[in-house]
Order: structure tokens, then sequence, then C-alpha cells
């Protein structure tokens, strides 16, 4: 998308809209620059693994892929599904003995999200026949999708990307007592940023985790030149957050993987650093992951240029790696597995033949 086309795309969107599926059109392209995720059931690839990539700063950081699999591990659904143009954004947690994932879906006009449960690591998913979260309330215009779950005070906290009836990108909360049924929040609980802050336009992408008492959701923020980075708010309650006034990254220099910019972060720990895995775009919008460590969960220094080399993907994910979702593999030795969004198509956001796919990483 060049320059040119997002300055129509947001003029569409907050400016006068016209009919909705006009409205729709344009907003699906803004989409292109905010959501970067999505994926069946597969052999893996172990025999070949990613070469380590080391940091020059930390010795003792490091990273590797040791297994990759193959084909999908979660893929769309039928012809006139909820589901069935696209799967992306996986959020997978552990709820009730078995892995709950909660991922995004595209029938080509709204984005939704969906609920997976898997008992045997993620391999092989049961999919919900209905979504779990729909649009409604603040969030009526587009999407209800593009979220990360997690298990807070007993309950399955679904922090979500909405749109606001202004097409202001936002994020929302859902809980749910069950893991099946939410119950959303009227109003949302990350908002943007104040005229000429780094994310003035629009906020997305959540990715939640605990540590210690305190939550931190890093997210995606845009401002209106459309220069997208990642950022990171707090909370003791999951609803107050404070945001950290700056980017946690610098942008990508133009022949970097993430020239077009960042998003759809994910942070883990692994002692003694916190490592962060984060999707960029290219120039040519051909998307892949990249690391960052930081040693306070605030501070970051980027690592990589790209994680998954060509030799790893496949016709199904040759143009596009995002959103990835990380949970430890309970093996307690640095290995993580990592739920991650891929596509044949580099854009626009949807219709990419988007699915979800599974690897393993082995940190430090």
């Amino acid at each position: 998308m060049t320059g040119d086309d997002l300055s129509i795309v947001l003029s569409g969107l907050f400016g006068t809209r016209s009919e909705e599926h006009s409205w729709r059109s344009l907003f699906a392209s803004l989409l292109g620059m905010l959501i970067f995720g999505y994926v069946g059931c597969g052999g893996s690839s172990g025999a070949n693994p990613a070469p380590v990539a080391r940091s020059n700063l930390t010795p003792t950081a490091a990273l590797s892929i040791t297994a990759f699999e193959s084909s999908p591990v979660l893929s769309r659904g039928v012809a006139g599904a909820w589901d069935s143009f696209d799967v992306l954004n996986p959020s997978v947690i552990q709820w009730n003995g078995a892995l709950y994932n909660y991922y995004s879906g595209y029938d080509g006009s709204v984005w939704r999200t969906g609920l997976a449960v898997s008992n045997d690591g993620g391999l092989t998913w049961r999919k919900n026949s209905k979504p779990v979260l729909d649009l409604g309330g603040w969030d009526s215009q587009y999407i209800a999708a593009n979220g990360s779950a997690i298990v807070f005070n007993g309950k399955v906290y679904y922090y979500y990307h909405g749109v606001d009836s202004k097409g202001l990108s936002k994020i929302g909360l859902a809980t749910s007592t069950d893991g099946v049924t939410f119950t959303a929040l009227p109003d949302p609980v990350l908002d943007v940023g104040a005229s000429g802050s780094w994310d003035d336009t629009a906020v997305a992408d959540p990715y939640v985790v605990q540590f210690d008492n305190t939550l931190y959701m890093y997210f995606l923020g845009m401002n209106n030149a459309y220069k997208q980075l990642l950022g990171v708010a707090t909370s003791t309650d999951g609803i107050i957050w404070t945001k950290q006034p700056a980017p946690l990254l610098p942008p990508g220099d133009p022949n970097d993987f993430d020239a077009h910019g960042q998003g759809e972060p994910a942070v883990v720990y692994q002692a003694p650093l916190y490592y962060m895995l984060y999707t960029g775009r290219a120039a040519d919008e051909v998307r892949d992951l990249g690391w960052a460590i930081s040693k306070d969960r605030i501070n970051w220094t980027k690592q990589s240029q790209g994680i998954v080399p060509p030799l790893l993907r496949q016709a199904w994910d040759s143009k596009v790696i995002c959103d990835p979702t990380i949970l430890p593999t309970g093996n307690d030795d640095g290995t993580f597995y990592v739920w991650f969004g891929g596509g044949d198509k580099p854009e626009p956001a949807q219709g990419l033949d988007g699915q979800i796919g599974r690897y393993t990483m082995k940190l430090n």
C-alpha cells in the first residue's frame, strides 16, 4: 500500500462514511497496516533447524528454531462459514486441562473471534461452530478480534482489537468464567494517545502477560503519519492501564525486515531475560518474525532481521509469518511452542489464505 493509497483509506475512515460495503472495503485496507497474523495439521521438519541467532550485546541471549510443522495446525472453515476466508491471530492459553486457542476468523466482510481446543499440545484442534466474540457495543463497526487471552482472577480475560463509531481502532476487554461465553465491557480499556503522540491514530494487536502482580500489555500504536511501532501499558486490575510514553523499538531502516512497520508482539521470560517476538513488514510487504530482549520488560533491544529462514517455509506460509503466541513446552529446558499466522499472499491483511501454524523454539 502506498502513502497515497492509505491517505484515501483514512479519508474514508475518519471522514463521512458512504454505504456500509464501501466503508468496510476501505477499512479492510487499513487493516493491512494493523493486522499481521494468521493457520491446520502437519508433520515436523525438525531435521533442518534454523541456525541459532545470537545477540551482539548480550552473549547469553540466543534463539533457535528446533522444529517447524510443515502444514498448518488450524485451517479455514468451509465455504460460507464465518472463518472461511482467513484463520489468523492465534492466542493460546492453558484452561481446564486443555489448550484454548482464541483466533480471528474472517468471512470476507467481518472479523470475529473463535475458539478451538486441543488436547495434544496444539497439533490438532477442535473448533467451536460459532464465534465466541462478535461485533456489538462500542466495537460495532468491523472487527472484534485480533486479541490476547490470559487467565486472570480465575477468569479468561480476552483483550481484543475493535473499531468505534468514529472509525478509531481501540482495545477492548471481554471476560468469561467458562472460556466459552464472554461478556464485553461497555467501553474500551486502551484508547489512542493524545494528538501528536506516537499512537494518536490507532492502538491494536494486544498481547497481555502477567509478571509478579502486574499485567503488561504490549501493543501496536500508529500515528497520523501511519508509522507503526510497539508500546507497552501496565495494569494491576486488568481494566485501568497506564501507558509508557514512548515506543519500545526504533523503526526499521528501508532495507530492514520491519521497514514498513512493527506489530503483534509476544513476550515470554526465560531467565535471565525477557524475550519478545514481533512481526515486521518489509518494503515488499512480506512478513517475518523478529526478536528483541529486555532486562526490565520496558527497555528493549532488537536482535535480528527475521528469524524464519526460507528453507522452513512452505507454499501456504511463503509470504506471511506473523502474529506469534507463546507457551512453554513443559520440558523445562528453555523450549517453547510458538503458534503463528501464515499466508501465501503478502497483502492486503485479509484474503491471505490465512492459516495457523506451529513451531518450537529454544531460548538461551
